[in-house]
Protein backbone atom coordinates (compact mmCIF):
# COMPACT_ATOMS: atom_id res chain seq x y z
CA UNK A 1 0.00 0.00 0.00
CA UNK A 2 1.68 3.46 -0.92
CA UNK A 3 0.09 5.12 2.42
CA UNK A 4 0.97 8.23 0.79
CA UNK A 5 -0.93 8.39 -2.09
CA UNK A 6 -3.95 6.99 -0.44
CA UNK A 7 -3.41 10.17 2.15
CA UNK A 8 -3.60 12.38 -0.89
CA UNK A 9 -6.51 11.15 -1.92
CA UNK A 10 -8.47 11.27 1.73
CA UNK A 11 -7.55 14.72 2.25
CA UNK A 12 -9.03 15.15 -1.01
CA UNK A 13 -12.34 13.40 -0.15
CA UNK A 14 -12.34 16.01 2.67
CA UNK A 15 -11.84 18.92 1.00
CA UNK A 16 -14.64 17.66 -1.34
CA UNK A 17 -17.02 17.19 1.27
CA UNK A 18 -16.36 13.15 0.50
CA UNK A 19 -17.12 11.04 3.37
CA UNK A 20 -16.41 7.72 1.67
CA UNK A 21 -15.40 6.54 -2.02
CA UNK A 22 -14.92 2.91 -3.98
CA UNK A 23 -12.55 2.91 -6.63
CA UNK A 24 -12.90 -0.06 -9.39
CA UNK A 25 -10.67 1.28 -12.00
CA UNK A 26 -7.63 -1.79 -11.53
CA UNK A 27 -5.27 0.85 -13.18
CA UNK A 28 -6.03 3.06 -10.30
CA UNK A 29 -5.74 0.61 -7.77
CA UNK A 30 -2.62 -0.24 -8.50
CA UNK A 31 -1.44 3.15 -8.14
CA UNK A 32 -2.74 3.59 -4.50
CA UNK A 33 -1.93 -0.35 -3.12
CA UNK A 34 0.43 -1.83 -5.88
CA UNK A 35 -2.01 -5.01 -5.94
CA UNK A 36 -1.97 -5.77 -9.70
CA UNK A 37 -4.60 -8.09 -10.56
CA UNK A 38 -6.41 -8.25 -14.28
CA UNK A 39 -10.03 -9.05 -12.85
CA UNK A 40 -11.69 -9.18 -15.68
CA UNK A 41 -15.69 -9.15 -15.41
CA UNK A 42 -14.70 -10.14 -11.86
CA UNK A 43 -15.26 -7.62 -9.20
CA UNK A 44 -11.94 -5.68 -7.97
CA UNK A 45 -12.51 -2.38 -5.98
CA UNK A 46 -11.01 -0.42 -2.91
CA UNK A 47 -12.96 1.12 -0.33
CA UNK A 48 -11.67 4.61 1.77
CA UNK A 49 -13.25 6.46 3.71
CA UNK A 50 -12.86 10.00 5.49
CA UNK A 51 -11.27 8.35 8.79
CA UNK A 52 -8.50 6.60 6.90
CA UNK A 53 -10.29 3.22 6.58
CA UNK A 54 -9.31 0.90 3.87
CA UNK A 55 -11.37 -2.42 2.13
CA UNK A 56 -10.04 -4.25 -0.81
CA UNK A 57 -12.60 -5.98 -2.41
CA UNK A 58 -12.43 -9.47 -4.63
CA UNK A 59 -13.11 -12.49 -5.74
CA UNK A 60 -11.16 -15.53 -4.05
CA UNK A 61 -9.81 -16.55 -7.34
CA UNK A 62 -7.17 -14.29 -6.92
CA UNK A 63 -4.66 -14.59 -4.11
CA UNK A 64 -2.92 -10.84 -3.09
Amino acid sequence: MFQKRVDQVIEKMKTDGLKQILVSEPCSIYYLTGVDVGPGERLFALYLNDEGRKVLFLNTLFTV
